[in-house]
């Protein structure tokens, strides 16, 4: 049985207060369902923005909501505060949308997929490009969910997400899901991608993989996949996806065997040409992280192999000091 969540008067109180009125609760309702601008709101709910930008100062001070600055956007998502999970799962649970206002996600879902094609074509074309020489991702997806059976996971953090693979993969099994991406245009697929799928448990923002802006053990489990052949600085990314781990946590690697495809560097700008095990299996090791013998993918007619490492974070009595540097 999962354990029960309290919370002090003052902070109940001002919780419910915040969404204890007509419009606001409809707010919380539509937030619960999406990542939303204050346009989308206007929209959604037919009101002006002085008055929707109101409702939303109120819901943020009052933690149920939380405001997410990307850019010149900001998007609001119930549920990420505990107070706010809390509100999310047991209120929701009570409240049924009206005709109107399903018809006007379902319309606001249409009008994201839409904007988000041209976009999604481009990269879908650069994944075909890429596709020919590693083995397919049906392969990939089936090793992964073996290593991460749905009762093991409850907080899944997805590093470099993309589109939003991995949280299309492991959102209905998982109990939340976040995935972290530097590009505002992939963050923006990845947000219809998610809300065409109607995954309400997961949700994207923007921010650095060196720099998660999450605290300390947020999360069950980090995935990394096919990212670190782009980072600058692969053992600094797999550092920071340590500390984020719950104690036993698990990071899963998913990248290629080393290699001498230069193509890969000259047309898809990949700054690393694989990775061999020792070296991640030491990164991870640097980290506090035990890595057990990685999963090898592969078939006949592709040049290139993926690997699978998956890690578990270390108790404190069985980390060794951490180093100070980190491998270029």
């Amino acid at each position: 049985m999962d354990p029960v969540v309290t919370f002090s008067e003052d902070e109940l109180l001002g919780a419910l207060r915040a969404v204890a009125e007509p419009t606001r609760l409809r707010i919380f309702a539509f937030c619960s369902r999406a990542d939303l601008s204050v346009t989308d709101l206007t929209d959604l709910l037919n009101q002006s923005q002085p008055r929707i930008s109101r409702h939303l100062k109120i819901m943020c001070e009052a933690g149920v909501l939380e405001r997410m600055r990307e850019g010149t956007f900001a998007f609001y998502r119930a549920g990420t505060s505990s107070i706010g999970r809390e509100l999310a799962v047991r209120l929701l649970s009570l409240y049924q949308f009206s005709v109107q206002d399903s018809r006007a996600l379902e319309s606001l879902k249409q009008k994201r997929h839409k904007l988000a094609a041209p976009l999604e074509a481009q990269n879908s074309e650069e994944l075909r490009k890429l596709r020919p020489y590693y083995p397919s991702e049906k392969l990939i997806d089936q090793a992964l969910i073996k290593l991460l059976p749905e009762d093991e996971i409850e907080d899944l953090l997805d590093i470099g997400t993309g589109m939003g693979h991995m949280l299309s993969l492991f959102g209905p099994r998982v109990t939340h899901a976040m995935g972290i991406d530097l590009s505002r245009d992939m963050l923006s697929l990845a947000r219809a991608n998610l809300m065409l799928a109607d995954l309400q448990n997961c949700r994207v923002q923007h921010a650095d993989m060196y720099h998660l802006p999450v605290d300390a053990e947020s999360f069950d489990a980090v995935t990394i996949h096919h990212v670190l052949h782009y980072a600058e600085r692969p053992a600094e990314v797999i550092a920071e996806a340590a500390r984020v781990l719950r104690p036993d946590g698990r990071l899963v690697i998913v990248d290629f065997i080393a290699h001498d495809l230069r193509k890969l560097q000259d047309d898809f700008g990949h700054r690393w040409l694989g990775f061999n095990e020792r070296e991640l299996q030491q990164w991870c090791e640097d980290a506090g992280l035990a890595a057990d013998a990685p999963t090898i993918i592969s078939e006949p007619s592709k040049q290139l192999k993926v690997l699978i490492l998956n890690a578990r974070l270390k108790s404190a009595g069985q980390q060794k000091p951490k180093k100070r540097k980190f491998a270029a």
